[in-house]
């Protein structure tokens, strides 16, 4: 069985799974949903092919290989965000920090990146996050100093 990533494209075996997983990553769902649509899909075959019903069977869709298609195509994003930045011309940054239910520390990064042609990238750039009173002590560098979060140099 050949293994299948994003960038090689969809192979019969498994990319119908990586298509629901996707839908279940922008619907930012959580990845336990990817049996409970399986088995919705199940059903429905029953009544509308069940000549089918092997094939949609054959779906892989637990936890772990829909966590595992989603980070495939997190790492993609990040890849295509970074070849991107290099061409801005100017950029900018903005955050949010705010904290969980359990009270651990978020910030959230994104970047607005304007290039020659005039075209803007709005991203998420980076988000972390921690239990840690004193995480943002330090965070960002001094002025003039470089930091490469995510692999973007940033002065």
């Amino acid at each position: 069985m050949e293994t299948w990533t994003w960038n090689s494209g969809c192979k019969k075996s498994n990319g119908e799974g990586a298509v629901i997983a996707e839908e279940i990553a922008r619907a930012c769902k959580p990845f336990t949903e990817g049996e409970f649509i399986k088995n919705c899909i199940e059903e429905v075959c029953d009544v509308v092919c069940p000549d089918k019903k092997q094939a949609f069977a054959n779906i892989s869709l637990s936890r772990n290989t829909v966590a595992s298609w989603v980070d495939e195509l997190a790492s993609d994003l990040q890849i295509h965000l970074k070849t991107k930045a290099k061409e801005f011309v100017l950029y900018l940054f903005a955050t949010d920090e705010s904290t969980d239910r359990t009270d651990n520390a978020q910030l959230s990064i994104f970047i607005r990146g304007v290039d020659a042609q005039f075209s803007v990238t709005e991203e998420l750039f980076e988000f972390k996050s921690d239990s840690r009173d004193n995480y943002w002590t330090g965070h960002f560098p001094t002025s003039g100093a470089v930091h490469q979060p995510n692999g973007i140099a940033v002065e």
